[in-house]
């Protein structure tokens, strides 16, 4: 996608509603609303400077032509630890491919930022093992595909023991799961390791008399 030249004025601004999390800003905020002025960058240029200057946090009141700024929405993310994305994703959705989500997570963003992305992303094995490695919550958030995958739960237990027992897809392995979770978390040296490549196995072929899914 091509963006705008940096010296091209911005369009006028566009009101509409951004959610993330519990940060909500109504229909007519501004990015006078949060400066306390009446300043409005007038280039692209000036828009990615003030960007950064306010660490990614503005990006949401912005006019929606800097929001799908790829330079700008990746910075806003970096920066804002995240936050940011979530409250423009819906109107940047076709931005955030596999190639952008990897790129954030090699910049350093939260695990848990994997949420923010369209289906496809979060079942994009490069992505989710990337974000898991950060972050074994992110498992919550991968496709159930992936939350069977023997690698991505493995990389998750490494990150967070009990924590991401519910995450792991499919249920009737959770028991299982759970005991050699219980008993690697309070054993022996080494013994982590052990019942992780346990339950790799576990989680490739089913236990004798499963029913197939």
């Amino acid at each position: 996608m091509e963006t705008s030249s940096s010296s091209q004025p911005i369009k006028e601004y566009e009101p509409g509603i951004f959610e993330g999390g519990s940060y909500h800003w109504q229909q007519d905020a501004k990015i006078t609303d949060i400066l306390g002025g009446d300043y409005m960058p007038e280039t692209l240029e000036d828009a990615r400077a003030l960007v950064v200057e306010r660490f990614g946090c503005v990006l949401h009141a912005l006019p929606r032509d800097i929001q799908r700024d790829p330079e700008a929405l990746m910075t806003a993310t970096v920066l804002s630890s995240g936050h940011e994305l979530l409250r423009v994703h819906s109107a940047v959705q076709d931005l955030l491919t596999p190639e952008f989500a990897l790129e954030a997570a090699r910049r350093g963003v939260p695990g848990w930022l994997l949420k923010a992305y369209p289906e496809n992303v979060r079942d994009t094995l490069d992505v989710v093992s990337a974000y898991v490695a950060l972050d074994g919550h992110a498992l919550h958030h991968a496709s159930d595909r992936l939350r069977s995958d023997p690698t991505i739960i493995e990389k998750a237990i490494q990150q967070h023991h009990d924590a991401i027992i519910h995450a792991i897809n499919p249920p009737e392995h959770l028991q299982e799961i759970a005991e050699m979770l219980r008993r690697g978390k309070n054993g022996a040296h080494g013994a982590e390791q052990v019942h992780t490549r346990q339950l790799t196995r576990s989680c490739s072929s089913p236990s004798p008399g499963t029913p197939p899914s």
